[in-house]
Parts: C-alpha cells; sequence; structure tokens
C-alpha cells in the first residue's frame, strides 16, 4: 500500500477486500490486482518458493510485453515506410504530369524549402546512406 500511495495509485483501483467462508467461518481476504502482487513479490522474502515463483512470473511476463511492443514499434515503421514510399512516387508522377524533366533537381529544391538544406547534407545529417529517402526511418 505504502508503494501505491507513494506513486499516487489509487487503492481501490488494485487492492479489494472481500468476504469469503472457509470452514464455515467467514474471513475477510484481500484481491491484489497484478500491479499490486508485483509490489507485494518485490517485497517479500526471496528464499520462499512461491515468491520465487511470482517474481519469474513477473520477469517473463516484462519480457514478452517487451517483445509485443517491439514488435508492434517495427510493424508501424514498416507501414510508415510504406507510406513515405508511396507519396514519394505519388510526388515523381504528379512531378512528372506537370513536366519538371530533371526530377532530382527538383527534389533537391523541395528539400532546400523544408530543411534549409541539400539532400546530401540531410542524408549526412541523418546518417543514411546515399541510395536511400532522407526521409527513412531507422530500423
Amino acid at each position: 500500500m505504502q508503494i501505491l500511495n507513494t506513486l499516487n495509485i489509487p487503492l481501490q483501483d488494485h487492492i479489494t477486500y472481500i468476504s469469503r467462508v472457509i470452514d464455515g467461518t467467514s474471513v475477510t481476504d484481500v484481491r491484489l490486482s497484478r500491479v499490486a502482487c508485483h509490489y507485494v513479490a518485490m517485497r517479500a522474502d526471496t528464499k520462499k518458493p512461491q515468491v520465487a515463483e511470482t517474481i519469474q512470473y513477473f520477469s517473463v511476463l516484462a519480457g514478452a510485453v517487451q517483445t509485443y511492443l517491439e514488435q508492434v514499434e517495427n510493424a508501424e515503421r514498416v507501414l510508415i515506410r510504406s507510406e513515405v514510399t508511396e507519396r514519394e512516387k505519388t510526388l515523381s508522377s504528379t512531378a512528372h504530369a506537370a513536366g519538371v524533366t530533371n526530377f532530382a533537381y527538383f527534389q533537391n529544391a523541395r528539400y532546400l524549402g523544408l530543411y534549409n538544406m541539400s539532400i546530401a547534407q540531410l542524408r549526412k545529417l541523418r546518417g543514411i546512406e546515399s541510395k536511400h529517402s532522407p526521409l527513412r526511418l531507422h530500423g
């Protein structure tokens, strides 16, 4: 409870008192959320097998969440990269339809206008190989 209070986390969201009947006797018990259970396990005696198992559970869970978040981030990066590629193709075709004959010059002017630097300068600033778009996202 002290940890939750220190972190300004509402106790009622993570600790619930419930009544149970055990062997015909009514007892008050406490139901903990995963967050509260995690904090209890982190402060408990790690020499006890149940505590060690609980800590291992939360470690595995944390690893799974981290992996999931990385996969989501990678998927978003691929989608954004695909969108950037499509928009650059649209710009190229629109410029060509409008009579632009030197697309490289046109594109460089675009970056000069947007970033006040040439494509080469922008690639160098972002550490991107010359064959890739300056809008390339890392990864």
